[in-house]
């Protein structure tokens, strides 16, 4: 999606160079491998920089209701929601300066900022302010298991994991770079020995 305005994979060939994104499918792939054909609802995006952008245009992808887009520069999550609306979709997106009230109301709840990678820690939200969710999803994957989804576990919402973004970004760059699909349930196996406990 050129809208995005960003790649992470890059394929050199006789046209020249081309440029893809595999936050924004990884995301999207990662939603239906554990959320299937369900809608996202209503959802809250913390972090409107680089994955975060990528992964509101995924949740445009799947139909979200509406996104509510939080940062701590409120002019970026602006940015991000003219973005959006200039798409034209149903979905409606709104700004908010603060998570907690963001999350109000909120089916899903996103954590796209650094906060509980390996050396800052740390969760987006206090613990409490995830009930009545349904689901959350995890930009961060070292570690697997963030304070972040520890949290959403303890309050019984669905987890997906960064782990999820991390395998499908994965995949899709290897169908960009050798035009061959791969088994999914396949490579999975082969790699549980690698996965960090």
């Amino acid at each position: 999606m050129r809208g995005i305005g960003a790649v992470n994979t890059v394929v050199f060939d006789s046209d020249g160079p081309k440029g893809f994104n595999t936050d924004y499918t990884g995301f999207m792939n990662a939603y239906r491998s554990v959320r299937g054909t369900k809608q996202p609802g209503v959802v809250c995006l913390i972090g409107t920089g680089g994955v975060g952008k990528a992964v509101a245009f995924g949740l445009i992808g799947l139909g979200a209701q509406a996104i509510h887009c939080v940062d701590l520069d409120p002019a970026k999550a602006a940015s991000l929601a003219d973005t959006l609306v200039e798409l034209g979709s149903q979905t409606r997106i709104e700004v908010f300066g603060d998570a907690v009230a963001a999350v109000d109301g909120a089916d899903g709840i996103i954590n796209c900022t650094p906060l509980g990678m390996v050396g800052i820690g740390g969760s987006p939200l206090p613990d409490d302010a995830m009930q009545g969710a349904a689901w959350v999803f995890d930009a961060v994957y070292t570690p697997v298991d963030t304070q972040f989804l520890q949290d959403a576990q303890r309050a019984g919402l669905t987890v997906i994991s960064g782990y999820e973004l991390f395998f499908g970004q994965g995949v899709d760059a290897w169908k960009i770079f050798t035009g061959i699909e791969i088994d999914h349930a396949a490579l999975r196996i082969a790699i549980q020995g690698y996965l960090p406990s």
